[in-house]
């Protein structure tokens, strides 16, 4: 079973075992493959997440209605498996390793450039295999992703060009149109359930700061 923090500086998903509670403070994901755990680690479904979930000063509230619900996954995934397998299981050997948790490594990948720690340089590697196979699997391979450390409005990221960002978006938002169609036309819903829903521009507001800590996906 996969799960997010609802409330967090750095998305990502993580493999729990299915007979543990969660808080609310956790969101699940009931998938138990590396290939849709590729997609929701990529840089592509968390801008998505951001674009159309709430905010906490600069941390992203993510929503699983508004969010999740209306995320086009490409159609194919199986190309996604071994990237998603080498990059979680990369990440989960890098914690244990420095004894560090996911924040901490987080933010040795995308906020201190001069990190040259070998782990951290696989990461941020891997990551841009993962981000490739991604809109690979989406057929965009049109699409020059140019990983790199850039100054974003949520600070210093190693993440992918920002034009390149809004045209992903841009692609995502057309395919949601494209499959809430094919879901009306075949009598699925009547276009105006969540699921698979049309998207406008997102006019979340800010949702109020959770009473505890993930301690899953925190440090400490």
């Amino acid at each position: 079973m996969l799960v997010g923090p609802r409330t967090t500086k750095w998305w990502g998903v993580s493999f729990v075992p299915n007979g543990w509670v969660y808080s609310d403070a956790t969101i699940v994901f009931a998938f138990d493959d590396y290939a849709h755990a590729a997609v929701l680690s990529s840089t592509i479904h968390d801008a998505w997440a951001r674009k159309y979930s709430g905010s906490l000063k600069f941390d992203l509230r993510y929503s699983p209605t508004d969010c999740f619900e209306n995320f086009p996954f490409p159609a194919d995934l199986d190309s996604l498996h071994e990237i998603g397998d080498r990059y979680l299981s990369h990440r989960k050997a890098t914690m244990l390793e420095y004894d560090q948790g996911l924040t901490t490594v987080y933010n040795r990948v995308h906020e201190q450039r001069e990190d040259g720690n070998h782990a951290i340089v696989a990461l941020r590697s891997l990551r841009r295999e993962l981000d490739r196979a991604v809109a690979d699997a989406y057929g965009w391979d049109d699409l020059e992703l140019e990983h790199d450390f850039r100054d974003t409005q949520l600070g210093l990221r190693y993440t992918i060009d920002e034009l390149t960002k809004v045209e992903a978006l841009d692609r995502l938002l057309e395919l949601n149109h494209e499959r809430q169609a094919e879901e009306v036309a075949r009598g699925l819903h009547d276009g105006k359930q969540k699921q698979g829903r049309r998207l406008a521009k997102s006019k979340r507001k800010p949702a109020p700061k959770p009473d505890g800590e993930d301690r899953l996906f925190a440090d400490g």
